[in-house]
């Protein structure tokens, strides 16, 4: 967990020996302090000065723009109030995507809402060392990219899919990574059955890629006494995604959607993301830890890469190799509107519904914020991917 870039264990300390003078304990020093940090607490460290955390543009802005006003007049009270609205909408997106998460755990036969989110590649080139000497360090790295998802309430829950860049990361890939995903779904847990790479290794690439991956086995719980079956997807999904255009929000993820309606393996779809520069939640948190322990151990191929994640917490997440990325984009080709009848604006959007209207037609809707009442579309019908 990232602490603030203003946190200091050592002003910790008058606090901690005010507790435990409460409770008849001894003081305790600065060097103690960082003993018991380093064997307990070793999952928090402070944000580093510098770092490159995504901070939210709009934010900035209002915050430069009222500091430049004179105090307590009306201009920078104008920038305040358009601070807190802005920061009011970015917590009801991140409140609404809570209450779909708890409906999902509370009732999985009715809906299924998933997180999903990449994590930047950088901190997952193979292999990974924690210091770096000159003789290894000169050695080419596999770059390796991750896809991080929870299924809340569902089947293993959580699952990450690790691909090369051999593959673009754009629409396609999104689509490959999310069809598996929702294939997992409809199978049994294989936290149950223990098959993780079943099928996998199609190539002699890969086969090497996955030398020793039998050791993520040992990251699973135990095998129930009864296994657990497969279970049906339920009618609704609920997806909350990045707000990357180029992977997430365009034409073609949206043609997904609604081809998912279309053949009814959902009745309804609905995508929701959260404010640019607000989109930090329960899957970066855990890249965040996971990316901690990758400077601290070395994972020399990508099955050690793979257990390391599944073993970062009680609920270990489920790996998958992506071997091949099929082209939906051409799968797509001339049944998605085009030319004059392309499909604009829809970047601007944080909800899109997909359903069937009354004669059958898969249709979207959207809402600019969740904080809107209505649906829009055209005329208040929905609109025609």
């Amino acid at each position: 967990m990232i602490l603030l870039a203003t946190f200091q264990w050592k002003d910790q300390i008058p606090k901690i020996n005010e507790v435990n003078t409460a409770f008849g304990l001894r003081e305790v020093s600065s060097s103690n302090l960082s003993k018991i940090r380093a064997s307990r607490f070793p999952e928090f460290d402070v944000k580093r000065p510098g770092d490159n955390f995504a901070r939210c543009g709009t934010c900035d802005k209002y915050k430069e723009l009222r500091k430049d006003a004179i105090g307590g007049f009306e201009q920078a009270m104008k920038w305040t109030r358009k601070l807190e609205k802005h920061l009011g909408i970015a917590r009801a997106h991140r409140e609404y995507y809570y209450a779909k998460r708890y409906y999902s755990q509370t009732y999985p036969d009715e809906c299924v809402t998933i997180m999903h989110d990449k994590m930047d590649h950088a901190k997952t080139a193979s292999p990974i060392f924690s210091h770096k000497n000159k003789e290894l360090d000169a050695l080419v790295k596999l770059p390796v990219s991750v896809t991080g998802m929870i299924a809340h309430g569902h089947s293993d829950v959580r699952y990450a899919h690790y691909g090369l860049d051999i593959f673009p990361h754009d629409s396609n890939y999104t689509i490959e990574s999310m069809t598996k995903l929702l294939r997992d779904l409809e199978e049994p847990p294989k936290s149950s059955f223990r098959e993780l790479f079943l099928g996998s290794g199609s190539t002699a690439l890969f086969r090497s890629i996955l030398k020793g991956a039998e050791m993520c086995k040992t990251s699973l719980d135990p095998q129930p006494e009864r296994l657990v079956g497969a279970t049906p997807l339920p009618p609704i999904l609920n997806v909350q995604m990045d707000n990357a255009i180029g992977e997430d929000k365009n034409r073609y993820i949206f043609a997904f959607w609604s081809l998912l309606v279309a053949k009814r393996i959902f009745r309804e779809v609905y995508v929701n993301f959260m404010i640019v520069g607000h989109t930090h939640d329960d899957i970066d948190a855990l890249f965040g830890r996971w990316s901690m322990l990758l400077k601290k151990e070395n994972f020399p191929t990508i099955p050690a890469l793979m257990k390391s994640f599944m073993d970062m917490e009680s609920i270990p997440t489920i790996p998958h190799l992506i071997e091949e990325v099929p082209d939906f984009k051409i799968f797509i080709l001339g049944s998605i509107l085009d030319k004059s009848e392309v499909l604009i604006g829809h970047t601007k959007p944080q909800q899109v519904k997909f359903y069937l209207d009354a004669t059958g037609c898969p249709k979207m809707k959207y809402k600019l914020f969740c904080t809107d009442v209505e649906w829009l579309g055209e005329k208040g019908a929905g609109i025609k991917i």
